[in-house]
């Protein structure tokens, strides 16, 4: 691969790693980088359909979750990613994730790509439900069992399951039951 083709194997062959380096920015508005921390190349690249990351604060697992989270939704999976409590996932949200959103000119502009012109109109912009793309986000925080039992999912996404309801996990990984290609982080 020559390195001007290099932008285009990266966006075509590891999408989330091209967003990161390209154009994700952090919820403080800076270019993400994987200086100090190459491991993130791996959680950003991992293709496998379950996986299991043991992370320590300040990692930036967290962000690349944000930036997979994104990238399978934009692509038009259905993501549900879970927060120990629904007062967490509404501060995670707030600021960490729509400032993220804020402050990449590329998220803004590819948020509603693939839709028609109706759907772009209404697309759902709320503080746990998101449209991406041709895909969705829905946060939810793990202490109610209500949006575990009506929301069907590609993507099972939980950061701090540790912190996390047990019972309210088990029925998240449910909502994966009829997905054709299912994914659980």
């Amino acid at each position: 691969i020559v390195p001007k083709n290099f932008s285009q194997f990266l966006e075509k062959n590891e999408y989330p790693l091209w967003v990161a380096l390209n154009h994700h920015r952090t919820h403080t508005n800076k270019v993400m980088t994987l200086r100090n921390h190459y491991y993130l190349k791996e959680v950003l690249t991992d293709k496998s359909r379950y996986r299991v990351l043991m992370k320590s604060t300040q990692g930036g697992v967290s962000e690349c979750l944000i930036i997979i989270s994104w990238s399978a939704a934009k692509n038009g999976a259905v993501i549900f990613y879970v927060l120990p409590t629904h007062q967490l996932m509404e501060r995670f949200v707030s600021n960490r994730y729509e400032k993220s959103m804020m402050y990449s000119q590329y998220y803004k502009e590819q948020r509603t790509a693939g839709r028609s012109k109706d759907l772009v109109r209404n697309a759902i912009d709320n503080r746990s439900l998101k449209d991406i793309g041709k895909g969705v986000i829905n946060f939810v925080g793990s202490g109610s069992e209500v949006p575990f039992t009506e929301i069907p999912a590609d993507w099972f996404i939980v950061d701090e399951a540790d912190k996390c309801e047990r019972k309210t996990l088990e029925m998240g990984k449910e909502r994966l039951g009829h997905s054709d290609d299912p994914h659980e982080i």
